[in-house]
């Protein structure tokens, strides 16, 4: 295998891997607190328009007792647009949008349209669940929140639908002090792999280049 298709390989999958389940999340909170914790999320998120934060992503293999790590922008404009980009050497933008999903690689002119199916259908939902109403995909996910001394909220989410349990086991996330972003992610899967994603300081409502936000035709 080439050395840049063995690199566009490696930073698919990190991604790929990794926003299956990011996008999992939202979902049903349980009596008493963990339903005031989710409520404090989402009054905090309500003044959302745009969310900025750099990350870094730590990808396990449990097998092979590896770990690929990348780094990252994230980008998202409420209500439906979410760039992610990996810096080298990984070299590669995702977008997601409501015409769907595409990506682009550094050797690429145009973006392609990424594959239909388990990835493809719940990535869309990886919006909500960094910066939109987690409420809105209670009838997929079972969640519960609780409320940290820092003023954060820890959720964990657990996939009650069939199709998304073949990829996530449970996902565990931190908001940040303000409740309006995140700080990190942790993603565990069925086979035991996993993906460990920590965020910079966030930015709230930056102005954000439209352009970028669009994949190249």
């Amino acid at each position: 295998m080439s050395s840049n298709a063995q690199l566009t390989r490696r930073a698919w999958l990190a991604f790929a891997v990794a926003s299956v389940p990011l996008a999992a999340l939202p979902g049903v909170a349980r009596a008493g607190s963990s339903d005031d914790a989710l409520k404090s999320v989402a009054d905090a998120r309500a003044s959302l328009k745009t969310l900025v934060a750099k990350f870094t992503q730590v990808r396990k293999v449990g097998l092979l007792a590896d770990e690929v790590t990348s780094t990252g922008e994230l980008t998202i404009v409420m209500p439906d647009q979410l760039r992610w980009e990996l810096f080298a050497p990984d070299d590669i933008v995702y977008w997601v949008s409501s015409k769907g999903v595409a990506y682009k690689t550094k050797n690429s002119k145009k973006a392609t349209t990424a594959p239909a199916g388990a990835f493809g259908s719940i990535l869309p939902d990886l919006i909500a669940f960094l910066g939109g109403d987690l409420a809105k995909l209670k009838s997929r996910y079972e969640i519960t929140a609780t409320p940290e001394s820092d003023g954060s909220v820890s959720m964990v989410a657990k996939p009650t639908d069939a199709k998304i349990k073949e990829h996530l086991k449970k996902l565990s996330m931190r908001t940040n002090a303000e409740k309006w972003g995140i700080a990190s992610v942790v993603i565990e899967e069925p086979k035991g792999d996993s993906s460990s994603i920590t965020f910079q300081a966030n930015q709230k409502n930056v102005k954000v280049d439209a352009d970028r936000m669009k994949p190249p035709a």
